[in-house]
């Protein structure tokens, strides 16, 4: 596992660096998507006929984003994860979170 991992992160993207584009964007902050049913349903639905979970399209949506508003196409991003693979640890108090980097290079061929 730990050889994955270095050889995963041998090289590293440039940082991505959204507050120098030559418009404005909302401010860094955390924000509230409300769907609509239909849009959840048809979310839901494509997710399932892709094979993929919901999650990963939304984090497909965020790289695309990334890509179209920065013009790179290598992403690195952290996501939370509970760090509770043991059973042991399921009853015991405390915080136990961990960061997973993704990365993803997006080439001109890849779709969404």
């Amino acid at each position: 596992q730990k050889e994955y991992w270095l050889n995963e992160f041998k090289t590293k993207p440039e940082e991505l660096f959204l507050d120098k584009l030559d418009y404005e964007i909302a401010p860094a902050g955390q924000y509230t998507v409300m769907l609509s049913e239909y849009q959840t349903n048809i979310l839901n639905r494509f997710s399932s006929r892709q094979g993929i979970s919901v999650f990963s399209v939304l984090l497909s949506i965020l790289f695309a984003n990334f890509r179209a508003y920065s013009g790179k196409k290598d992403f690195v991003i952290g996501i939370p994860t509970t760090g509770r693979n043991n059973v042991e640890l399921a009853e015991m108090v405390g915080v136990f979170i961990n960061t997973l980097p993704i990365r993803i290079s997006i080439t001109e061929d890849d779709t969404l």
